[in-house]
């Protein structure tokens, strides 16, 4: 027999599930913000060489000796990291916010305040990492991937009221 769930369990299954996952992503930005120098710089340039060279962008030269044009590819490709990261996490704090029956601006400014602060804490733990720095510049790139990830979910939801609407007013006509 099929175990049916009761609306109020659906919504407690729901909340569970996404800020599980908003949990899971900012362990994810906090293992790799937790690699001392070394492994990180190893990481982020061994997907650089990778990109660089797939994307025509760098030579085997460049990877093999490390050049400027290498540098320049693996400083960008660590930024957008830090941006896709918390376009993530900004993503998936919404979806949690969105179980509970908040106006759509307090859930922005309330996942825009978690996750800059978030991002102020993981620069910060980066200052007792071995090799790491805190830096500003790095909360900044956070913050753009999470306003990016605080638009796209603002166009779901959007997009998602207006379907509700539409529904709606079809069953009323018909």
């Amino acid at each position: 027999m099929l175990c049916i769930l009761t609306a109020s369990k659906k919504l407690l299954v729901r909340r569970i599930f996404c800020v599980t996952l908003a949990m899971a992503v900012l362990i994810i930005i906090f293992l790799f913000s937790n690699q001392v120098n070394a492994a990180s710089q190893q990481f982020s340039g061994s997907i650089a060489g990778w990109v660089g060279e797939h994307l025509h962008l760098l030579t085997r030269e460049d990877i093999t000796e490390k050049t400027a044009r290498f540098e320049e590819v693996n400083l960008i490709l660590r930024k957008l990291g830090h941006a896709c990261g918390y376009l993530l996490l900004s993503a998936a704090v919404m979806a949690a916010l969105s179980q509970f029956s908040l106006p759509l601006k307090r859930r922005l400014w309330i996942a825009l305040l978690i996750c800059v602060f978030c991002a102020c804490c993981d620069e910060f733990h980066q200052l007792f990492v071995d090799g790491r720095t805190g830096q500003l510049l790095d909360v900044f790139w956070d913050s753009c991937g999470t306003i990016i990830g605080l638009e796209y979910s603002c166009l779901v939801i959007l997009k998602h009221q207006e379907r509700k609407r539409n529904v709606k007013n079809e069953k009323i006509i018909a």
